[in-house]
């Protein structure tokens, strides 16, 4: 079908989904109670709690400052640009070089479970704008579709990512589909952890997880 666009003169904004925050918050508490209960009974005896208390406002000022950023997260219809502000990176593009949008469910090859994808195109098919459904809703995609009023076709049958980025060259993220790059990601936030936490330990004053 074909998007019916804004009226003139509006801007149209959405948000990401706050799903997103409620499930971070969720993983980070679960992630942090038994990490830092089994730090403030190792240092008590040490008298070196303090240390502990410290990483713990790191720990949570970090994640405060990416909820922060999450919500500050938007897409932007205006009458002469289109603005995705993601978590870190601002995209800016005309919205007079889109000249189709497409909104597509897709899965993982492993996985029934779907999820919606925008992808916004210029003349030459390269991407312009994307909207994955892990950070923004359905009815978000839609409504930007509509605002945007390039020609917009809605696939009926989901698709695997493998073909939906086979779709267009370029559309997928430098970091997606490459599964070193997952291997080597995990590998060194697992190594990362590891020292981190077995320097915390030297500083209370228990043995580390290196031995020393």
């Amino acid at each position: 079908m074909v998007g019916t666009g804004q009226v003139e003169g509006t801007t149209i904004r959405v948000r990401a989904r706050a799903s997103v925050f409620r499930n971070g918050v969720f993983a980070v508490v679960a992630a942090g109670i038994p990490l830092f209960a089994v730090l403030y009974w190792l240092s008590f005896s040490q008298g070196n709690w303090h240390l502990v208390l410290l990483v713990q406002f790191i720990y949570m000022g970090f994640f405060a400052v990416v909820f922060l950023r999450h919500f500050a997260a938007f897409v932007e219809v205006t009458p002469t640009t289109i603005t995705k502000q993601a978590l870190v990176v601002r995209t800016v593009a005309d919205r007079a070089d889109v000249a189709s949008v497409y909104v597509v469910d897709t899965h993982s090859s492993s996985s029934t479970d779907s999820l919606p994808q925008l992808l916004a195109l210029d003349a030459e098919d390269r991407r312009l704008l994307r909207m994955r459904g892990t950070f923004w809703s359905r009815e978000a995609m839609l409504t930007i579709a509509e605002a945007i009023g390039a020609p917009l076709t809605v696939e009926t049958e989901p698709m695997t990512l493998a073909e939906f980025y086979a779709l267009r060259p370029g559309i997928a993220y430098w970091y997606e589909g490459k599964l070193w790059l997952t291997v080597l990601g995990i590998i060194l936030a697992f190594a990362a952890s590891y020292f981190l936490l077995s320097a915390l330990m030297v500083a209370i004053g228990v043995p580390s997880l290196l031995g020393l």
